[in-house]
């Protein structure tokens, strides 16, 4: 029951965190050209990350594992990179889930598409695909600007429809 509840709040906090957004979005001229910025000061973090999410899109999962392996030896607090790494280790569903959740428990302060994508990461590590592909739909209309999140919500949109 703990669990279970841990889980429905977090994903009603990022529900609450889109909901209160409409004063923190620019406007839509500013908002076009908007991408993720990860918060992490190293440079090397950052582009590891963004190798992994290119790699794991270009179905290349254990170069996608390195890479975010990579991000997280570069700056362990990077919780983005963090729960992407623990995303697409090989442990079982319910570990992952865990991983991810540590990581949520564990993080510093965050931007809030960050907080969506780790959200997301969990609820697909779980096999909660609806609510994955609504925590992509959040981000990605916050960031509309992001290819990445783009092609992310569109495939996950195909395996929910």
């Amino acid at each position: 029951m703990t669990m279970r509840f841990r889980r429905l709040s977090a994903v009603l906090l990022a529900f609450a965190f889109a909901g209160s957004l409409q004063a923190q979005v620019p406007s839509s001229a500013a908002q076009a050209g908007a991408r993720l910025e990860p918060t992490t000061q190293s440079a090397a973090a950052r582009t590891a990350y963004f190798d992994a999410v290119f790699e794991q899109q270009n179905a290349t999962p254990e170069r996608a594992l390195a890479r975010a392996k990579a991000a997280v030896a570069a700056d362990p607090s990077f919780a983005l990179a963090r729960a992407y790494e623990a995303f697409l280790s090989s442990a079982a569903a319910d570990a992952r889930d865990r991983a991810i959740s540590a990581v949520l428990a564990e993080m510093g302060p965050v931007s809030v598409p960050e907080m969506l994508l780790i959200l997301q990461l969990r609820e697909a590590a779980a096999g909660r695909t609806q609510n994955s592909t609504e925590l992509l739909r959040m981000a990605t209309e916050l960031l509309p600007g992001d290819v990445n999140l783009a092609y992310q919500y569109l495939r996950s949109e195909e395996h929910t429809s």
